[in-house]
This record gives C-alpha cells, structure tokens and sequence, in this order.
C-alpha cells in the first residue's frame, strides 16, 4: 500500500505536489485507517473547523455522556467550533472568547440558546492564573463531559493549571509542525496573541505527556493534524485502538485538507424563534431588520421603505448607545381613503396603538415600556386592514401594500 502511495505522489499525474510533513506521516495515516475502529474514519464537518464533529460523536459513542455539559475557550464568534453542534443535541455549556468583537457577535447570533440558559458566554482573556476562576464565575466546576482548549497560544500551561472541573474528554490544539517524538512548547506570556507563525501552542509529544501526567490517554488526532483527542484513564476499553502514543496517533498539519460542510454558517439554527431565521447577523449601524411581512425595499421620495404585506408583521430593532426610544418614520400612500390602525406588540402584549391618518410621521416607543436582551427587540405590527392603491402616479414610486416603515 505504501509503496503503490508513493508511486501515485510522485507521478506526473498527481496534481498536489504538497507532501505536509512529510510521505512517512502520510504512509502512516494510511496504515492505521486500515483499522475501522481509527477514530479519523468518523470523521465529520458540521460546524467545527475541520472534521472533530464525528470524532467527538464516536467518542461519546464509546463511552457515554454524564451531564453533557461542555467548556469550550478560544471560540472567535462560535459558528465554528468543537461545541457549536453539540447545542443541537441538548448539551450545554460555557464559552470564553477574549475579542469583544467575536463576543457580541456570539450574543448575536447565539441569542436565544443564550436566553435559554443553554449557553453561558465570557468576554477574558484567559491565563493560567485566570483560568479556574473563570470557572467558577461561570458556574462550572466537577465533572465535565468535554474540555475544548484553542487559544493559539498559552494552551499548554492553561492545560496544566486547569483544576476546578474533571473532563472526561478533553481536546487540545497542538503545533502539528515539530514530529510526534519531539516536546517542544512556546515561552509562556500572559499577552501572547498568535501572529501567525509557527510560534504558537506545544507539540503533540508535549501535550501528550501533560495529559498523561494528568491522567488522560491519546485516543486520536484529526486528519488536519490540528486537534488532539484524550479520554479519561477510566473510561478507555477494547474500542480504543493503540498504542495510544504520538508516534502511532500522529498527523501532521495538513492545511491543504478543507473540509466542507455545505453553505457558510450564518447564525446558530438550533432554537432559532419563528420567523427571525438568519436575520441575527446584522451590522452594526443597522438598527432595524424587517424579518416578516414586508415586501421588498422600494424607492419612495428619494428614501428607502419596506411596505407591510401582511396583517400581521415582525421586525427585529437593535438600540444604539445612549437611545431611550425606538422612533420609525412611516409613509401612508393611501391618505384620503381609510384611516389605518397600527398596533405595536411585544410577545403577543400590546404596547402602543397608532391611527395612522397623515400621509408621513413618525412612530415613537419607550424602550422603558419594552423587554429586550442585550439592547436587542422582537416586536410585532398589526393592521385593522390592507389597502392595495388605485394607481400610482409617481413613476419613483412603486408601492405595494399597507405602510412603509424606515429608520
């Protein structure tokens, strides 16, 4: 088989002329998914970066879950991650990301597993003194059934200083360049931010003999040669395959490896509320999404509106710094005919009520009389009636339906 694998590699047909690591590492990689119990053979991509998704799916086949309870740090915005899927399983757990960017975004776009409960989030910057009592703060202490260590960096003396909660499984990024027999691990700074280089984390062999030390085995290392995978002393059997050493487990770094999974993530779409479905991710300066019952953005006196094209609507309101009231300005094409009645509802509770008579204004709301998370709104638009108009004179304005609404 080896030697058939080199053959191919060096032909002038092969088309990849990168060798990651080297052919030994590769030929290797070869040899042990011959053995159907190799953990890399289920691997799979949902929302983690690479294939980890099926590995720890295997894992937990094996030896079965406790609490499924899950402590993940170094996530960037969450939608890539070893623990996103697992929410979709009812797991939960807590997520530490240090970039108060990626923090709001997680808020964002994680907001109803968040409001939930399923979900904790800590905007630190995590040290191996910080460590167990961010922990604590969270909540988070015991047994766990995961463990998730990626912050490109300090991994290994955080690793080691982690006392408070006792994973059961326990992931681990690790410097896939240096080979499988080789402990190296990077000088330990609390400000250290990856730049990019191969100055980050520890070699495999390092992390390995940590884990050890803290009574864990090697069951597996990801076909990218980014993650390692330990499992308690006391939860490895006969399913496991070995010897559970670097030297067996290895993989080097194989960047050329992309695994895909379908569509870019957009949002978490587990427990997502009816009708919001991906309108989570909006950008900063926007401060109101049109999630149901509007029709498309049309060009009415140089502004830009979206009509409601139902009785019923919903939109979705984002306060800025500082902002006591939610104001729309709305345009009524059809003064003259009937007055319109709009109520503006809140979890099926009315808020306030408007006759809307002139042909423009504005609609004012007190986010006092409001419930919101993390300054964010769901609110509801109801209208006594639907009014489609006669004729449109204008030639730049292209109405629809009932009133149009814009910030």
């Amino acid at each position: 088989m080896n030697g058939q694998y080199l053959a191919n590699l060096l032909s002038e047909t092969y088309t990849n002329k990168y060798i990651w690591g080297g052919a030994r590492w590769d030929s290797l990689t070869i040899d042990r998914l011959g053995n159907p119990a190799a953990l890399e053979n289920y691997g799979y991509k949902v929302y983690s970066q690479n294939d980890e998704d099926g590995i720890i799916e295997e894992i937990f086949n094996r030896i079965g879950t406790k609490n499924k309870r899950f402590i993940e740090f170094g996530v960037q915005d969450g939608l890539e991650s070893n623990t996103h899927y697992l929410l979709f399983k009812d797991w939960s757990g807590l997520w530490i990301e240090c970039d108060s960017e990626a923090f709001e975004k997680i808020n964002r776009k994680f907001v109803n597993v968040i409001r939930e409960g399923n979900l904790k989030v800590l905007c630190e910057f995590i040290t191996k003194d910080n460590i167990n009592e961010l922990f604590k703060k969270a909540g988070f202490t015991g047994e766990i059934d995961l463990l998730s260590i990626d912050i490109d960096g300090n991994d290994y003396y955080v690793f080691e200083n982690i006392s408070v909660v006792n994973p059961r499984v326990i992931i681990a990024e690790y410097n896939g360049k240096f080979p499988p027999n080789y402990e190296w691990k990077q000088p330990y700074f609390d400000k250290h931010l990856w730049d990019g280089t191969d100055k980050h984390g520890a070699s495999l062999a390092a992390l390995n003999h940590l884990a050890n030390e803290k009574g864990y085995k090697l069951v597996c290392t990801n076909l990218n040669g980014c993650n390692a995978f330990f499992v308690r002393n006391d939860l490895i059997t006969d399913a496991f395959i070995g010897p559970m050493t670097p030297e067996y487990m290895y993989n080097p770094m194989r960047v050329n490896l992309k695994h895909i999974s379908g569509h870019p993530s957009g949002n978490c779409l587990y427990k997502m509320r009816d009708g919001i479905q991906g309108v989570m991710d909006f950008a900063d300066e926007s401060g109101i999404i049109f999630v149901y019952g509007f029709s498309d953005i049309e060009e009415n006196k140089g502004e830009k509106f979206r009509f409601i094209s139902a009785i019923e609507s919903e939109i979705f309101y984002k306060a800025h710094n500082g902002q006591d009231r939610i104001c729309i300005n709305y345009l009524n094409p059809f003064v003259g005919v009937d007055a319109l009645n709009l109520s503006v509802c809140q979890n099926g509770e009315l808020v306030k009520s408007f006759f809307v008579e002139s042909y423009e204004g504005m609609i004012e709301i007190p986010l006092s009389e409001l419930v919101g998370a993390n300054g964010c709104y769901i609110l509801e638009l109801k209208m006594n009636k639907l009014i489609v108009p006669a004729e449109v004179t204008d030639s730049t304005d292209h109405r629809k339906l009932g009133i149009g609404l814009y910030l």
